[in-house]
């Protein structure tokens, strides 16, 4: 018996079972996966907004320059230069922002707070289109059988390479935790970013825990002897 939708696009992650399965095993496998996919998506849609609002913040910048005509204010906007280059290098705000001369002339304020990526994660309905998450591309009930999940391509390449890095770091190396190997996904996970990020605060730290429970249960079903090995057969799609 199979069960299909297609979706546009995207990668697949892909899971081959044996044995026999229980209802709880299928929910396990997909609702691991699904969290492990959101929270991925969660990182992603948080550097999307940050980016935005450095767009805003430097777009006001750019609006704030030509009131600076008076050489005592010339100070004042370097100063939020220099505030705005630590924010975007080291993501990093000061408890208060740089002083304005004068009243600002903006409504919004450029310098606000967004919502940490484990806030995204918890509400990840409200933040992420449905294009945006994992969706089921076929399942093959049968033993041996397969679960095809598809999703964002770059999301997808870098789940497959934490969970190799996470199933074979074990086998070979233990003096690098689990904990810090995921952080590493999800802290630093974009190869043409310029930014040199911070280590992660409770909320994402929450989400890093999160990721972890979930690798975890996708492990359990192949020491159950549900799954076959999961990072060599992860990419293996299966073709009817």
């Amino acid at each position: 018996m199979t069960s299909e939708q297609t979706g546009e696009g995207g990668s697949c992650l892909c899971f081959h079972t044996k044995g026999d399965w229980a209802a709880t095993d299928v929910i396990t496998l997909i609702s691991g996966a699904s969290a492990i996919y959101d929270a991925f998506l969660a990182v992603d849609i948080q550097r999307r907004l940050e980016d935005e609002q450095y767009r805003r913040m430097e777009h006001s910048l750019k609006r704030l320059h030509k009131y600076m005509d008076h050489p005592i204010n010339h100070e004042f906007y370097h100063m939020w230069q220099d505030y705005m280059r630590m924010w975007r290098k080291e993501r990093t705000l000061m408890p208060y922002p740089p002083p304005f001369p004068f009243p600002m002339p903006f409504a919004q304020q450029p310098y606000e707070q967004g919502p940490s990526a484990f806030d995204i994660f918890s509400e990840i309905d409200s933040f992420a289109s449905s294009e945006d998450r994992l969706r089921v591309r076929r399942i093959r009930i049968a033993s041996p059988g397969s679960f095809n999940l598809s999703g964002s391509g770059e999301i997808i390449r870098e789940i497959r390479e934490l969970i190799k890095d996470l199933w074979f770091r074990n086998q070979q190396e233990r003096t690098k935790g689990e904990l810090d190997i995921i952080d590493k996904y999800l802290t630093m996970r974009r190869e043409n970013s310029d930014l040199n990020l911070p280590p992660p605060g409770s909320g994402n730290r929450k989400l890093v825990k999160t990721v972890q429970e979930r690798i975890h249960s996708l492990q359990w079903l192949e020491r159950d002897g549900k799954l076959l090995s999961v990072p060599e057969h992860i990419e293996e799609a299966v073709n009817e």
